[in-house]
Order: structure tokens, then sequence, then C-alpha cells
């Protein structure tokens, strides 16, 4: 019988982490370790050393990392420290003990400012080669992380930006337009912010789906998202749709302080060509997600 391959999820307790230890037991011939921020801490190096060298897993995702874009131009040191001095840190212990890595970044490297927004008006998402441009706290400490990672020069390792993630896990946007809708008050979302929404679920089932195709030659960047964009406030319309609402929603514009990308839409198809992993609408995962959680009533 051939050995099961160990993996061991940081920040298990997070929305992606959960995700993974949702559907682990689909997956039998993997022998999954998860960790969430009291179990390890990331940001303490010397620890992390110690539990990878006494559990010695055969691959590391990461799912830890600082993700309160808003607090985090008040919070810089902390941002910079989980996203990317500690993911610079786990790279090279990777690289010390042969281990795969897969981590985590984000859609707001590609950060943009309203009068510039070529993106949202040809709207064509992004690929892996345009180049990033990241203006804030929260994006720079993710791309930081990035080129952190390349620079460790690893053998096996996957950096999968994604974008909107939602799940019935932590607070995200999916969820916070429910809470709205169910206190049956009018309010407004901004019809000016562009992205891909991502339910968590797809995402970590199309890792664990491609675990055993990566390879030293397919290494590298991929986007993971759904293969279409709207606004928040078409997504907002469309949980109120899906979940017969009749709760007025009213557009409203970004602040001019916003920190929040205009258009940040990601192209998977790198992702699920090479990795022969399935392409969603972001409606269709946005209806299966609401008729199976029931999470309107959350």
């Amino acid at each position: 019988m051939d050995k099961k391959m160990r993996i061991l999820i940081t920040g298990s307790s997070g929305q992606l982490g959960q995700s993974f230890m949702s559907i682990s037991k689909m997956f039998p011939s993997y022998d999954f370790l998860f960790l969430n921020k009291k179990s390890l801490d990331i940001s303490d190096f010397g620890f992390v050393k110690s539990k990878i060298e006494h559990l010695k897993p055969d691959v590391l995702i990461n799912c830890a990392a600082y993700t309160d874009v808003t607090n985090a131009e008040n919070d810089k040191t902390v941002a910079e420290l989980l996203n990317y001095k500690a993911v610079k840190n786990i790279a090279h212990l990777c690289k010390e003990f042969n281990i795969f890595l897969i981590h985590f970044s984000t859609d707001y490297v590609y950060d943009n400012k309203k009068d510039c927004v070529t993106k949202g008006v040809t709207n064509i998402p992004y690929e892996e080669c345009e180049i990033a441009s990241p203006l804030h706290t929260y994006a720079l400490s993710k791309f930081l992380g990035e080129k952190a990672i390349f620079k460790t020069s690893l053998d096996k390792f996957l950096i999968i930006r994604t974008s909107w993630l939602y799940s019935k896990y932590d607070n995200n946007f999916v969820l916070q337009v429910l809470k709205n809708l169910k206190h049956g008050i009018s309010f407004n979302v901004v019809d000016d912010q562009i992205g891909s929404p991502t339910y968590s679920y797809d995402l970590a089932m199309s890792v664990l789906n491609s675990l055993r195709h990566v390879n030293e030659s397919n290494s590298g960047l991929y986007h993971y998202s759904s293969v279409n964009f709207c606004s928040r406030f078409e997504l907002a319309l469309q949980i109120r749709s899906i979940i017969n609402s009749n709760v007025e929603i009213l557009p409203s514009k970004s602040n001019d302080d916003s920190i929040r990308p205009f258009f940040s839409a990601l192209n998977p198809n790198k992702f699920c060509t090479t990795f022969k992993q399935e392409k969603f609408l972001w409606q269709d995962r946005l209806l299966y997600f609401l008729k199976n959680f029931n999470t309107h009533y959350a």
C-alpha cells in the first residue's frame, strides 16, 4: 500500500481552512493535519520550524494570513509579519525539508484608481502574466509574500490568487448581505467594485484534486475564481433574488479614500486547464451555496 500523503494545513479556523476541513474525509488517501492559530502561530518562526520537523508533512497548505483589508493600514507591522515575513520563513522551511508548498494570495494585488481602470472598460479579467500593482498595505504584504516564495526556488509550489471568497464560515460579503436582508431594512452596496466571487469550497476541492498533478515544470503562480465577474451591487441583488427577499438594496459609490480595487476580476483558465478542474459561473455556485446551506436564516 502506498504511503499516505501527509498534508499540513495552517490557519484551519479561518474560512478557507475550514473549507478544506469540511471536505477532507472525501480524500482518504491523504493524511490531514489541521492547525489553527492557537496550535501554530506562523509568526513564531522557531516554533513553526520545530512543528514542521516533528510532523514531517509532504505538503504544507498555508491558509493562515492577515485578511483585514481596512485595518491593515493601521496595523502595518502585523500585516507584514503574517503575510510576508512569516510566509518567507515557511518557504525557506519547505525548501529545507523538501515540502510542497501551497500558498494563497489575492486579487487585490491588481489595485487601481478610478481614473485609470482600463480593465473595467474592456472587461478583461487579469491573467497571471500581467503586472501587479499593489498600492495599499494588505495587497502589498500579500505581494511581498508571493515574491518571497519565488525567491526561495522551491521544487514544487503553487501560489494561488483568488478573489471575493465566501462560504458558511467566517465573516464574508455574502453572509453580510444575508444578515442585512434578514434585518429587513434597506441598505446600500457599492456598484463600482467589480470582481470574481469564489465559493471557498470550490477552491479547496480544486486544490486537493490537483495535488498529485503538480510537478516542477508546472509549479508557479495561478489564479482561481469563477470564470465571470460582477459588481458587489449585482452580487447582492442576486442573493436577494435567490432567497426571495423584497428588502430594498440601493447602489452607491466607493468613498474617495477606498482601498479596494475597482476592477480585480481574475482569469482562472490557466489553473483549470493545467490541472483539469471544472470552471464555474459565479451565479451557479452562489445558487448552489444558498440552496444547500440555508445560510440566509443564519
